[in-house]
């Protein structure tokens, strides 16, 4: 079955200026269930080569930590201790992309804060003290998607 890309052309613009950008971004994509969210974002990131993409499976915390520690190994050949910590984890992510831009993309983030509340407020003191970023800014789009942009000053 050959899937086709319909009316995301505005989405798909707005995520490729955030990603020309040279400062950090943390974008949130939102909305309604089959609207087109992950394909969306599967189609921005055909041409990424350094990009994971990251589906949050329901999980032990521990399990979770594990398996997107395995992923982000064999995607980026980050090393991480064996039981890593979402600090270790966030951290590590933002150490390579002081070298070089790198996506992550979290499918069914909510998913995350079901299994282990803690991820998102250790996620946001990283993003506060690494990124230094400004407060957010949403941007609603058709289809009942919604992007919501972190942001440094160009």
């Amino acid at each position: 079955m050959v899937e086709q890309f319909f009316d995301r052309s505005d989405e798909l613009e707005y995520l490729e200026e955030n990603y020309r950008k040279e400062k950090f971004s943390f974008i949130v994509i939102y909305g309604r269930r089959r609207v087109g969210k992950t394909f969306l974002v599967r189609k921005f990131l055909e041409d990424k080569e350094r990009s994971l993409y990251f589906y949050v499976s329901e999980m032990s915390p521990q399990s979770l930590r594990g398996k997107l520690a395995e992923e982000l190994y064999r995607r980026f050949n980050l090393r991480l201790s064996f039981n890593p910590t979402w600090d270790e984890i966030f951290r590590g992510i933002f150490r390579l992309s002081r070298r070089e831009k790198h996506i992550v993309v979290f499918d069914e983030f909510q998913r995350l804060l079901e299994i282990d509340r803690g991820a998102l407020s250790i996620l946001q003191r990283i993003i506060d003290e690494e990124a230094h970023v400004l407060p957010t800014v949403t941007r609603s789009l058709t289809w009942d998607i919604k992007i919501t942009h972190k942001y440094t000053p160009p």
